[in-house]
């Protein structure tokens, strides 16, 4: 059967627009063809409706005789295909959503997503694809898909799930980084104005794909790799992509000028790189069974979701602590602090990290009030829940095992078609490291007490330390943006004495609530503090009574008392020793 054509148009990129005309062919026997376009994006679990920007969609027979086309549903139209040869189908997306889940277009770039812009056939999933872009005539274009030798703007693709996984970023003035990687072409496509310190892209990110890669065996798992990087004023993220990422960073966010260099906030931006890097391994390659072949039209729901958001989000550090880009006591910081962010999320204790995973779909990107005190992120518990299982697998193993051989194992038996199975990855991990790891799974994966973290710590010589500064200001339990207060503590002061989300601060002690933080400062742990809100309209009076400090400097220290047992271990494990540390 012939291939699918798509003709994607931008001629006058400050209306927004993408004009896509679809060429079906060989419908000869079919009375109707379905069209649909995706609700969501694979790796980024919320149903995004992408269809609201889309306008009409109209349909000839490829001899300009008009089709019937009717919607019936939101997204999915039926194209009457009686007696034509082949359909071509027209419509227009608008694309100004500057996010990597989504397609923007303006004056100098298109950055177009193909879940957001391709309908496809919904019997045709596996069909050949041909994708001709018809652009600005001095607008670049980099992608993943197939570039057939002497075509600059023809572009193929084996199937429908290549297409929506290899986004294209076009414009009239990228800056292109080149580097090499395990042999392979890589490089930095970006988009836009920023303070990225240009001339430190290429090493550091060679050192962290190289790193990553020595754990499957050194060999890259593509031929060619494109990290296209759209700097905006204030956005953060990443989707990961099989031979490429997209991701978003604030552009002068690169650096806050210390003389420690690298800098945190640089490290922030390599961390963005490492981790969606790591997914061409963990969830592209290897994922969990439910996790493709994907369902477009609907939720794919997994309760394994944190073995490749949490698994990955660890490695993220692991790799840039093995790539020399951090160092070991920048290592332990981060974690540190991940220990502090969960500590301040009272819903871990409500929800553990499987049905965290489980509801990602209507919990993680869709945050509410009670959020904080009904979910927690898989990213981050995963995060945790994955560095102590390195531990617990390296000290149980007596050092002959690690989380690396859980991933070998993975990407040995399931880099493939089929993913694990659903619930199956307790059975995984004991079968590469040949330990009993169900008291684990129960208190981490499955469980919502607290774990005793020094217990696990005290193996590999560390201790968590958490120390409240003098001086802190007592705990309220409530945050804010402004005067508007945005959340409440379960069982904090603020939930105590009332205070709701939704309600705006007006004054605190009598004095206006120009700087709410200033005025707590000046109140003290057990003594009453009269709050003025206004609520829907509504004046109220409250009295909220503070509690002690909470902690605030967390640090994974070396304990004093470790044995050389326990201090060979975080040797091996984070190339260090006690006098490093």
């Amino acid at each position: 059967m012939k291939p699918i054509r798509f003709k994607v148009t931008v001629d006058d990129p400050n209306t927004h627009k993408v004009r896509i005309e679809m060429t079906v062919r060989g419908v000869e026997q079919d009375a109707h063809v379905d069209l649909c376009l995706p609700v969501w994006t694979p790796g980024s679990y919320l149903v995004r409706e992408y269809a609201q920007f889309m306008g009409v969609v109209r349909a000839t027979d490829g001899e300009g005789g008009r089709k019937d086309v009717i919607k019936i549903d939101k997204a999915r139209w039926r194209v009457d295909a009686g007696a034509a040869r082949e359909l071509v189908v027209s419509y227009e997306v608008y694309a100004h959503t500057l996010n990597v889940r989504y397609s923007h277009v303006e004056a100098d770039h298109a950055f177009l997503h193909g879940p957001s812009l391709f309908l496809y056939p919904v019997e045709r999933l596996s069909d050949e694809l041909e994708v001709h872009l018809e652009l600005p005539e001095n607008w670049a274009i980099y992608s993943s898909l197939t570039q057939p030798e002497g075509s600059s703007s023809y572009r193929t693709a084996a199937n429908f799930d290549e297409l929506f996984d290899m986004p294209i970023l076009a414009g009239a003035a990228l800056d292109v980084v080149e580097f090499e990687a395990a042999n392979v072409p890589h490089r930095f496509v970006i988009w836009g104005r920023g303070n990225y310190p240009r001339e430190c892209l290429a090493p550091d990110a060679k050192r962290i794909v190289e790193a990553s890669a020595k754990i499957f065996g050194a060999t890259l798992p593509y031929e060619d790799f494109s990290f296209l990087t759209l700097l905006t004023e204030n956005d953060y993220g990443g989707l990961e992509h099989r031979s490429s990422t997209a991701l978003m960073y604030p552009r002068h966010a690169f650096t806050d000028h210390s003389d420690d260099w690298p800098d945190d906030k640089y490290v922030d931006f390599l961390s963005l790189v490492s981790h969606e890097h790591f997914h061409v391994w963990n969830v592209k390659r290897i994922r969990p069974e439910r996790l493709g072949p994907f369902d477009y039209q609907a939720e794919n729901y997994t309760r394994d979701l944190w073995t490749v958001e949490g698994i990955t989000s660890y490695y993220t550090y692991l790799s840039m602590l093995r790539a020399g880009v951090i160092d070991q006591k920048r290592f332990l910081k981060i974690f540190a602090k991940q220990l502090q962010s969960l500590h301040d999320v009272p819903g871990r204790k409500e929800c553990s990290l499987r049905d965290a995973s489980f509801d990602t779909w209507i919990k993680l990107y869709r945050p509410h009030p009670n959020n904080r005190n009904s979910n927690v992120s898989y990213y981050l518990k995963g995060s945790l829940a994955s560095f102590a299982l390195d531990v617990a697998i390296r000290v149980d193993s007596g050092g002959e095992k690690s989380l690396d051989d859980v991933m070998r194992h993975l990407w040995m038996h399931y880099a493939s078609e089929v993913g694990y199975p659903e619930g199956g990855f307790q059975a995984i991990v004991e079968e590469a490291v040949g330990l009993d790891m169900a008291e684990f799974f129960d208190v981490f994966i499955r469980g919502t007490e607290d774990p005793d973290w020094n217990d696990w710590l005290e193996n590999v010589g560390l201790e968590l330390l958490c120390e409240t500064e003098p001086g802190a200001p007592p705990f309220y339990g409530f945050d804010h943006n402004g005067p508007t207060v945005k959340s409440i503590w379960a069982g904090s002061p603020a939930e105590r004495g009332g205070l709701h989300p939704g309600d705006e601060i007006a004054a605190i002690e009598g004095f206006k609530a120009n700087e709410i933080s200033a005025l707590l400062d000046e109140t003290k742990p057990g003594e009453a503090v009269a709050f003025h809100v206004f609520r829907r309209g509504e004046l109220k009076q409250l009295v909220i009574v503070p509690d002690d400090p909470v902690p605030t400097n967390w640090e994974l220290a070396v304990r004093g008392d470790a044995d050389d047992v326990s201090l060979g271990s975080l040797e091996k494990w984070l190339g260090t020793t006690k006098e490093t540390l």
